[in-house]
């Protein structure tokens, strides 16, 4: 009877039941493997004879082989992927070789999921790579200028709203100073001229007037006032450059467009969008037997093949990736579909990615194997190599996307918020302007009010009214 490993990771080094098992006789191991790269290159050599082996897995499964002292042989796997297990609890793939005891190996990075876990053993003293995996969809295409309120709302984001309103309560606080010090000043460095033209609302549009760089057309003669206008400037230069440059930084800086969609029911309630995972992906069994309703209905389309198609097959129907959710690792999709993955993007940040440490798997019918391959994959990490390999098959290689954070030309969509506001002060002048008409014809200034301008230069002096506020 064969004895069977239960499912902790590794017997204790100095266990005797251990010692037996790296000590016991092994034969020739039967090696499955398919064509996945980079993990595993199968190619017929160049007399046309098969096969020969290349990639991260090979030249890992060559050490720990060496290490453990075993004879091998391999055998290619031309379909049926990593494995999947049927409705009638069969198993295909890699996972179906272990199962069925046609093989004792499967050079393979699977996920340890509970159903893989009751079928077949695993090498877990040290995942072979971890895989980090979530939802993908292609980038939003560019929309046409639109005038919203996201986009008048974009002419305040180059500073925080709390930079807003400090600013706000600065300058209404230089107002007030400004008023008080005119008032104060009257008699003694102050004309009344003066006076009554700096009056409250006056003030205060002449403070908020340097921030866009209006100038005044009356200032204070006193040293106390003119302090305040020097600090009102100064204010307003330091707004005027600090929101010129972050607004330009903004502008010309390429960021991804949002994404179509941000969430699994968004789309499943989408009809024409289609799911795609790899082949034979563990996670799908997880999903059907998990709580969540919205990824049970995800495994469902997988099995029944309902707007379904693998990740594999992408690049074989025309690689479109719009309208199409994707499901895995990044390192995977540059490998399969190239320069295409350059245009997918993460669907939700609410949904953060799943991290899957990754292992080679054995029959669970050989104990000894499994304990002997453990110790050979250990040491084989402490020295140093496994991270060398990958390292030289992991890194990725080949595909080079634009980065984000580019500076572009500015676009008509980035400025139709700044040339709405042509129009609309057009459209508010011309509203101030009949409201102005209307109360001089409805209450004409007073005889009292009128004043004198002195005299500039050999003009002659001129009449003019001034409204005291």
């Amino acid at each position: 009877m064969a004895l069977v490993l239960g499912d902790s990771p590794h017997l204790a080094p100095n266990s005797s039941l251990r010692a037996g098992l790296e000590d016991a006789e092994i034969g020739t191991v039967r090696v499955a493997a398919l064509h996945d790269p980079p993990y595993f290159f199968i190619e017929r050599r160049p007399d046309g004879s098969c096969c020969q082996f290349d990639g991260f897995l090979w030249e890992l499964w060559q050490l720990i082989a060496q290490k453990a002292r075993l004879q091998y042989e391999i055998t290619p796997l031309l379909e049926g992927g990593y494995g999947q297990e049927g409705a009638n609890g069969s198993w295909t793939g890699l996972v179906g070789e272990l199962v069925h005891g046609r093989a004792d190996v499967a050079l393979s990075w699977l996920g340890m999921f509970g159903r893989r876990q009751r079928a077949v053993a695993f090498l877990d003293a040290v995942p072979v790579s971890v895989s980090r995996e979530t939802f993908y969809v292609a980038r939003g295409a560019t929309d046409a200028p639109r005038l919203t309120a996201a986009a008048a709302q974009s002419l305040l984001a180059p500073l925080g709203s709390d930079v807003w309103w400090a600013l706000l309560a600065a300058l209404l606080v230089l107002a007030v100073a400004l008023r008080v010090t005119v008032r104060l000043s009257r008699g003694s460095a102050e004309t009344p001229h003066t006076v009554a033209a700096l009056g409250w609302v006056p003030c205060l549009l002449a403070c908020f007037g340097t921030v866009v760089r209006q100038g005044w057309s009356v200032t204070p003669d006193s040293l106390a006032a003119r302090t305040v206008t020097y600090f009102c400037w100064a204010l307003s230069t330091v707004i005027h450059a600090s929101y010129t440059a972050n607004l330009m930084s903004q502008l010309v800086v390429e960021r991804p467009p949002a994404p179509p969609i941000t969430s699994l029911r968004q789309f499943l309630d989408q009809p024409d969008w289609t799911f795609s995972i790899p082949r034979g992906h563990g996670m799908v069994t997880e999903w059907a037997a998990g709580s969540d309703a919205e990824r049970r209905a995800l495994a469902l389309r997988v099995s029944r093949r309902d707007r379904h198609v693998d990740l594999e097959a992408l690049p074989e129907v025309g690689g479109r990736l719009d309208r199409v959710l994707v499901y895995g690792d990044s390192h995977w999709l540059r490998d399969i579909l190239g320069p295409a993955s350059c245009q997918l993007t993460a669907m939700s940040e609410r949904l953060p990615a799943h991290l899957v440490p990754t292992y080679m798997a054995v029959t669970r019918r050989l104990p000894a194997l499994r304990v002997r391959l453990n110790a050979a994959l250990l040491a084989t990490a402490e020295s140093g190599l496994l991270n060398r390999l990958r390292t030289r098959w992991l890194t990725e290689e080949g595909v080079t996307c634009a980065a984000v954070g580019a500076v572009r030309p500015l676009s008509l969509a980035d400025l139709v918020a700044v040339l709405a506001l042509v129009p609309l002060a057009v459209a508010v002048s011309g509203g101030l302007f009949v409201l102005e008409w209307l109360w001089s014809r409805m209450r004409p200034p007073p005889a009292s009010r009128e004043r004198l301008l002195p005299t500039v230069g050999n003009r002659e002096p001129h009449k003019a009214w001034y409204k005291i506020y």
